[in-house]
């Protein structure tokens, strides 16, 4: 009993217990919001909700719309979150018939508000904010929904729009890939070193349309140093090992620093199309003091995308997102390369196909538009973090003599591509602003190009004896190379003793060893002093030359030629004597023996008698 009234009395204290609130609800978004109004459509969607008090409700939806366009993207942001009335006008009541809730159900009630009742300006477009309100017969509002729409009044757009997205490991036998659409309203970027040409034209045939330049360089250093050496280099190596129908059009190359003189170098450097980030809004930008066209990928928008939680006004909010960049006269959006595109930035791309002005397309289409944006950029920044002009001076040395070398090769661009690569490295754009490791990659990379400078050696042996007045001149060449080599060998007398008839031309396999033989003619006797140079075949020398010296003694092979011949004559004399001597002895001989028989014949008639 004690412990009843005591809980009878905690209760009393607690107070009066509370009661069912009698008009309240909860609304949502039940069905996807238009992404664009004009005059001549309407805004269409629908609220659900929720009777969560007591009693029956009855309902009207009022609708307020933004009185100005949204010109930033942190507007959208702000206005979606925002608790506080932004300044707006009201549209149309949308529900002129109260409608019935029981308490506790739930209803769905459509949303339809005709463009020439939203009371915006026909002559004009861009993203404003709706606020979609349950009120009760008497005005009392109850929940409230934020959202937006694009009103296309004016004119808007076409806004071309494609994400630059990592290539997928496999396609699908319909040309589609998944969470991506349609390959036509994406350009998948590759890797240029590291796929695989077979891949590269998979993709191709898919119609995929651009690859990364590898590796990036620091252009920004190279610009402000005035270079000259290491354009072409730089972004040329990686075709080299990419597909052969890939077109330099479809290679993107990454400015470090977005300075008009960066710009400029590189356009002067490279037929690709070159990423900047300028921050313009619009993704192909004209930069006056460069002379060249760019592209910015939209950072902002791809960030503002990937913020979008899903929901019926997922794309609205998305649309919004690229009609504020279409307001503002951009011609195109480009969705930047990287971690920054998910699964949900690349699902909103077929949704945004969905949208009349917003025109999914390739980089390749993006880039035959005319820019609608002009600027003018500082022609120098970032000065400070440049490499020293007399490092790439040091590394621009080593070029002369590999690209000497490659021109022997039996594949000169393949073999330029490799043996140039190494002087690249230090150059990379991500060890920009790091002496350290600048300087540990100067150093490993100027050692590589001397070791393959010096690849071609030839064998250094003793004074060569020359015994006639013509001879042959035996030349061994040792390659450490990875690639055959065809050289022109050049042995050149200083002397008139010394006549060489021809250079031969020999290929030296790779790490392997051949030898060249050089015909030789002489004139007199005497040392002469020679030396052997290596030549490719434009005439540039391909590796150290060697000198020796040759003894003439040609009165050595006269002389042995002399005594050959005496003995020659010597045996042919001989043979005719006794040709000449057996004649004679053999009639003679003849004659001997008849005598001699008639002798014996009359001896035995005698004895007969």
């Amino acid at each position: 009993m004690k412990s009843l009234i005591a809980v009878a009395f905690a209760i009393l204290a607690a107070g009066p217990l509370p009661m069912p609130v009698a008009e309240t609800a909860i609304v949502d978004l039940a069905q996807t919001v238009s992404p664009s109004v004009t005059p001549s459509t309407q805004f269409t969607s629908a609220l659900r909700v929720r009777a969560t008090g007591s009693d029956d409700l009855a309902v009207v939806v009022t609708a307020q719309i933004t009185d100005e366009a949204f010109t930033e993207i942190a507007q959208i942001d702000a206005f979606l979150a925002s608790e506080e009335d932004p300044s707006t006008h009201a549209a149309a009541v949308l529900a002129t018939d109260p409608v019935s809730i029981d308490a506790g159900a739930t209803t769905t009630i459509p949303v339809a508000i005709a463009g020439t009742a939203m009371g915006l300006d026909a002559e004009e477009a861009g993203p404003h904010g709706v606020l979609l309100t349950v009120e009760t017969e008497d005005g009392t509002p109850l929940d409230t929904v934020r959202t937006v729409t694009t009103w296309t009044g004016g004119a808007l757009g076409p806004l071309a729009l494609t994400s630059l997205v990592d290539a997928p490991s496999s396609l699908e036998g319909d040309g589609t890939t998944d969470g991506l659409g349609a390959v036509t309203s994406t350009t998948v970027v590759l890797d240029g070193v590291a796929t695989p040409a077979s891949v590269g034209d998979t993709l191709i045939e898919a119609g995929y349309d651009a690859m990364l330049a590898g590796p990036a360089v620091d252009a920004t250093s190279l610009a402000h140093a005035g270079d000259t050496n290491f354009g072409g280099l730089a972004y040329t190596t990686t075709y080299l090992t990419s597909p052969s129908s890939w077109t330099l059009n479809g290679i993107l190359v990454e400015a470090p620093v977005a300075d008009a003189s960066t710009l400029s170098w590189m356009s002067g450097a490279t037929s690709s199309q070159i990423v900047a980030d300028i921050g313009t809004g619009d993704s192909l930008v004209a930069v006056e003091n460069a002379g060249t066209v760019v592209i910015d990928p939209d950072e902002e928008a791809v960030e503002a995308l990937a913020a979008i939680a899903p929901g019926a006004d997922a794309g609205a909010r998305a649309a919004a997102i690229l009609g504020l960049r279409a307001a503002q006269g951009a011609s195109a959006v480009v969705l930047p390369y990287g971690d920054g595109i998910d699964s949900g930035v690349e699902g909103l791309m077929a949704a945004l196909g969905q949208v009349g002005w917003i025109v999914p397309s390739t980089l390749a289409e993006v880039m035959a538009l005319e820019p609608t944006t002009t600027v003018t950029l500082d022609d120098v920044l970032d000065a400070e973090n440049d490499m020293p002009a007399g490092t790439i001076d040091e590394l621009a040395s080593r070029l002369p003599r590999l690209s000497a070398l490659a021109i022997a090769a039996t594949d000169p661009a393949a073999a330029g591509a490799e043996w140039t690569a190494p002087l690249l490295l230090p150059l990379a754009s991500e060890l920009r602003g790091n002496p350290a490791l600048i300087d540990a990659a100067v150093e490993t990379a100027l050692t590589a190009a001397d070791a393959t400078a010096d690849g071609l050696t030839i064998a250094e042996g003793s004074d060569l004896t020359l015994i006639a007045s013509s001879g042959n001149v035996p030349v061994s060449i040792s390659s450490t190379l990875d690639h055959d080599v065809t050289v022109t060998v050049m042995l050149a007398s200083t002397s008139p003793r010394l006549v060489v008839e021809n250079a031969p031309e020999v290929t030296i396999p790779a790490n392997s060893t051949a030898q060249a033989i050089v015909p030789v003619e002489a004139i007199s006797n005497g040392r002469v002093p020679v030396s052997i140079t290596l030549t490719n075949l434009e005439g540039t020398v391909v590796a150290t030359p060697v000198s020796g010296v040759i003894d003439i003694h040609a009165e050595w092979g006269n002389a042995a030629t002399g005594l050959l011949a005496a003995l020659l004559v010597a045996l042919l004399a001989f043979g005719i004597f006794r040709t000449v001597r057996r004649g004679p002895r053999s009639t003679r001989t003849g004659h001997e023996a008849t005598g001699a028989k008639a002798g014996a014949d009359e001896k035995a008639a005698e004895t007969d008698d």
